[in-house]
């Protein structure tokens, strides 16, 4: 009886420590990843870094979801850097499983990123896919 008490407190304090770094305001991201004046896509890198590295496959896959519903669909920065967050968020989770499907996933959202990228006309959006 202990044990499996044990066990369960265990679980529920992995949970919780999983969930803080969940706690993330996907509008503010959605308007960071917006910004056209972000030249060096600063915050792309930032939210790779300090999220996408960090969060479990279901919490990413619930991140990129809530992001793409709360997407700005006009906005061209938006889009093409969602698209090289998906494709980067594939190819780091499943790079020890060596799975082609994500791969194809990943290559086709980089060629859409780059069709954006160049539909911008902004050389360094264009550099940075």
């Amino acid at each position: 009886m202990k044990f499996r008490l044990a066990i369960a407190m265990l679980l529920i304090s992995i949970n919780y420590s999983f969930g803080q770094v969940a706690n993330i305001s996907v509008k503010e991201w959605v308007k960071k990843l917006s910004d056209p004046g972000d030249k060096k896509s600063e915050f792309y890198q930032v939210l790779f870094d300090s999220v996408i590295s960090k969060l479990d496959t279901i919490r990413l896959n619930e991140f990129l979801k809530q992001l793409e519903a709360n997407r700005n669909r006009d906005n061209i920065y938006f889009r093409t850097r969602l698209n090289i967050l998906k494709a980067s968020s594939l190819s780091y989770k499943d790079q020890l499983r060596s799975n082609k499907a994500s791969k194809a996933a990943a290559l086709q959202l980089m060629k859409q990123a780059m069709q954006q990228a160049s539909e911008s006309n902004d050389e360094y959006l264009i550099a940075f896919v």
